[in-house]
């Protein structure tokens, strides 16, 4: 099936590879000293996914399904990495970071929420 002529397996691809980058970019903000710019970024970004899907409708219907489900275990895996140079988190496995990050927990070394 063609959308547009460009084939429908192209536009999962392209969706993909989009949703790696929103989850990087999300991942990555709250650490950065341009999380504001960051997160502008990545808004965009799901809007750009948001359009496309609702332009391309029926035709690709797994696009907003797979951008959603990568975007967010991006985000999650890439939280989980950057938990690994924390000293408090340095000896807890993979597995635990995950669940850390997945937790509403503010990050240990966050200097915003230990100041309150």
């Amino acid at each position: 099936m063609t959308i547009g002529g460009i084939e429908e397996i192209i536009v999962y691809v392209l969706a993909f590879g989009q949703a790696v980058s929103v989850g990087l970019v999300l991942a990555s903000a709250p650490g950065s000293r341009h999380r504001s710019a960051l997160f502008v970024t990545g808004l965009l970004l799901v809007g750009v996914a948001v359009v496309a899907g609702f332009t391309l409708g029926s035709r690709a219907l797994w696009i907003g399904p797979i951008f959603a489900v990568v975007a967010c275990v991006t985000g999650v895996v890439a939280t989980a990495r950057s938990l690994g140079g924390d000293p408090s988190m340095q000896g807890e496995s993979f597995g635990q970071r995950m669940v850390y990050a997945l937790s509403r927990r503010p990050h240990p070394a966050d200097p915003d929420e230990s100041a309150n």
